[in-house]
């Protein structure tokens, strides 16, 4: 039978001749007991004793390498950073844009299209905290989940000019300040600081793999050969000894499973925001084409978001966004109109991680605005509306992807509009720690 079952693995293209020399444990339990006591320390034991030795000895080689794995800024980087946004602006693409700012540099291009026709604007969001303070690790955990400020400039062609505006025909400043950013950024460092920590206090399919490897050798010497191989290689090796079987390096499950873990710690840190929105438009925020229009507008708003997270960071999340501000306008054009206003909206999120670094967000709410100061002047300059939007963000590569947002007025003389937004954030470094686990 022995001979039957041969005979069909290698009809099959199988290793006969490894599969004919895999021993069960009780048949090598001598061998390894044998290895064990020649090793410094004299141990006794089985075949199981000679593995865990001998995995605890690799993951203790890692941890005191340069290779061993470490948390990167690219690990602790957000990913559900808004990026450049042109909040407020017919260029919008979230139908209730967050304050999670993003971590060094983001920039967006869109094209909106209205009432009055196409728009451009181009929006940078930079955050001084990584710009001016660094990009290691901890700054990354802590501070670039705290605030940035994004500019907004129209390249649209025909827009009209306006002189006191260094010539743009509109200029926006964007603040974000994340309140819960610092602590959630401690706790996120610990976090992951524990998991890599657990990584190299035990690795089960490594045991598998160096017991697997033992088993498949012949006998006593090719044992002995294949620990002392294990035990003097240096990090990354694959020794011949052990048939090219077992790599000193974290298995490549281990390493899977830390990488989700980490995953969602970090979808941990960025699942809740509360601070500040804070806006202002010099010109027509609209990008419209009458320069009668144009005004200068603070907003000082406050937002909050929760995302509710699910067993894996895989899989699909909902959360709800909520922001309310007070608006004030003084028009250029119009002696003594100023316009107070409280604005805001509402609204949910689904998502989902597709990658380390990327996911995909579909987003639908309300957005209104209501005044009751001078009608005549508000009805031309900022009229009250309720509008329904939603927003549709897919990832491209890297730190790119796309977003499509639609505006839908229900009440108010306000225009809807469309766009198509392709945005771009800096990933940061992740150094060789992503690469580990082949």
């Amino acid at each position: 039978m022995r001979e039957v079952m041969l005979a069909l693995v290698a009809l099959a293209g199988g290793p006969v001749a490894a599969w004919a020399q895999v021993r069960t444990a009780e048949e090598a339990n001598p061998d390894c007991a044998k290895v064990l006591a020649e090793l410094p320390g004299k141990f006794t034991g089985t075949c199981t004793t000679l593995s865990a030795l001998l995995t605890t000895s690799i993951l203790d080689k890692i941890r005191n390498s340069d290779e061993a794995p470490a948390v990167t800024p690219r690990l602790v980087q957000s990913v559900r950073s808004e990026g450049a946004t042109a909040t407020g602006t017919p260029a919008q693409a979230e139908a209730v844009p967050s304050i999670q700012p993003t971590a060094v540099a983001a920039a967006s291009l869109a094209a909106a299209g209205t009432d009055s026709g196409s728009k451009t604007i181009a929006a940078i969001s930079l955050n001084p905290a990584t710009l001016f303070g660094g990009t290691d690790t901890a700054t990354v955990a802590k501070w670039s989940r705290v605030g940035d400020f994004t500019l907004l400039v129209p390249l649209s062609k025909e827009s009209p000019g306006v002189a006191d505006v260094v010539g743009l025909r509109y200029l926006g400043v964007r603040g974000r300040l994340n309140l819960t950013g610092i602590t959630a950024g401690d706790g996120l460092l610990d976090e992951m600081d524990e998991a890599f920590r657990d990584v190299l206090r035990q690795d089960q399919a490594l045991f598998e793999t160096v017991r697997d490897a033992l088993l498949a050798l012949p006998n006593e010497a090719a044992m002995r050969q294949c620990a002392d191989a294990l035990l003097d290689g240096e990090v990354g090796a694959a020794p011949p000894a052990c048939k090219g079987n077992v790599r000193i390096d974290v298995s490549r499950a281990t390493f899977n499973a830390l990488l989700d873990k980490v995953r969602l710690v970090r979808e941990k840190a960025d699942a809740r925001y509360f601070g500040l929105d804070l806006r202002l438009d010099v010109g027509d925020p609209t990008l419209g084409a009458d320069p009668d229009n144009d005004v200068t507008a603070f907003s000082f708003g406050l937002a909050y978001g929760q995302r509710f997270l699910r067993a894996h960071a895989s899989d699909v999340t909902s959360a709800v966004r909520l922001r309310l501000a007070a608006r004030y306008t003084d028009p250029k054009h119009v002696p003594d109109g100023v316009l107070w206003a409280v604005e805001g909206g509402g609204g949910l999120e689904l998502s989902r991680l597709l990658q380390s670094d990327q996911f995909a967000q579909f987003s639908a709410g309300l957005d209104f605005r209501y005044s009751g100061s001078d009608e005549v002047v508000r009805d031309r300059l900022q009229p009250n509306f309720l509008a329904a939007r939603g927003g549709l963000t897919v990832p491209l590569v890297g730190g790119a992807s796309i977003s499509l947002g639609l505006n839908a007025p229900l009440t108010g003389d306000v225009s809807p509009s469309l766009t198509a937004n392709i945005n771009w954030g800096l990933l940061l470094s992740s150094g060789s720690t992503m690469d580990r686990g082949r």
